[in-house]
């Protein structure tokens, strides 16, 4: 099936990065610039950017494991987290994707929300380039999303994507025109489940912007 412009124009400027990245040059503050574009080609057309995502040959993670867009329900609360951890079929059956569910359920009062990675593919840790690839496709599904708050779980998710360190976490924030929270990430949430107090005081602040 032959793909739309869209798809091929989102794919071309992607590898225009990946290019330019690969030549030495530094990227200052990308993420508007990508991301007006970005929303500007998709339009809320959700159906077009998860093609684009599952058939992404960028970098070489998409050797070890086939992209996921994402475990994306119709919800007001998006939680960004940095490794894949399901798509349309679910949520992978883990620790973490439970404490995900506790959090939308007893905290948001949520039964449903939608769970997005900063890297779309392959459980190992990332490098730099492969954010910088992977970075605009997240930048562009937050944007098409019709919800109103996120929780960006971990530093290196709020590095990345907003280019904000640790003393920002538990303040609100504006991101790509919705409220986001800052927290700890899943892993160190499981490592020490002292910091879950903490956490929950953080998604206190997101609960006024965050309805049905």
């Amino acid at each position: 099936m032959p793909q739309s412009a869209t798809s091929l124009d989102l794919k071309r400027q992607l590898y225009e990065l990946y290019v330019a990245r690969a030549c030495g040059v530094e990227f200052v503050q990308p993420l508007q610039r990508v991301s007006a574009s970005a929303q500007g080609l998709i339009d809320s057309r959700q159906s077009s950017l998860a093609s684009t995502i599952a058939q992404c040959k960028l970098c070489p993670r998409s050797k070890g494991a086939h992209p996921q867009v994402g475990y994306i329900q119709a919800s007001p609360l998006v939680f960004i987290v940095e490794l894949a951890m399901g798509d349309e079929s679910g949520l992978v059956d883990s620790k973490a994707s439970q404490m995900l569910t506790n959090i939308a359920q007893r905290v948001f009062n949520l039964q449903h929300f939608s769970v997005l990675s900063l890297l779309k593919c392959a459980p190992h840790p990332p490098s730099p380039q492969e954010i910088e690839l992977c970075k605009p496709y997240l930048i562009s599904q937050i944007q098409a999303l019709n919800a109103s708050c996120l929780v960006l779980f971990g530093e290196v998710v709020l590095e990345s994507l907003l280019g904000l360190d640790s003393s920002h976490k538990g303040a609100l924030l504006d991101a790509f025109g919705k409220k986001a929270i800052a927290t700890h990430s899943i892993a160190a949430l499981l490592r020490n489940p002292s910091l879950k107090k903490e956490s929950l005081e953080h998604f206190r602040l997101l609960l006024g912007f965050c309805k049905p």
